[in-house]
């Protein structure tokens, strides 16, 4: 499954930027995702189905991506944030570029 990726610069994002790809490919109605690397170390992941928080209501979720997990500990949630329409991702979207650029992961 190939992860369609938009990387940013210092500009906020839209909606509209966003390139949403079928989870499913054999059934491409039930999830739709678009993941955004911000410069900062963050990755959020925007989705949309039946079984995220808001889907069945064409709403979508947000989780916030660090070190290739979610990220339960940044200011902006310690959880992914569902039920957001579209301007409501894009405010998301805005708090993530602005969180402070993300520590290194140490090596154990």
């Amino acid at each position: 499954m190939s992860i369609t990726e938009t990387s940013i610069d210092a500009r906020r994002l839209q909606f509209s930027d966003l390139v949403f790809t079928p989870l499913f490919q054999d059934a491409p109605d039930l999830h739709k995702y678009a993941n955004v690397d911000f410069p900062n170390g963050y990755r959020a992941s925007v989705i949309c189905g039946i079984r995220t928080y808001g889907g069945n209501q064409g709403l979508y979720e947000i989780g916030i991506i660090a070190d290739g997990d979610l990220c339960y500990d940044t200011p902006i949630t310690n959880d992914v944030i569902g039920y957001l329409n579209e301007s409501e991702v894009e405010e998301v979207l805005g708090r993530i570029q602005d969180l402070p650029k993300r520590a290194a992961k140490s090596a154990a």
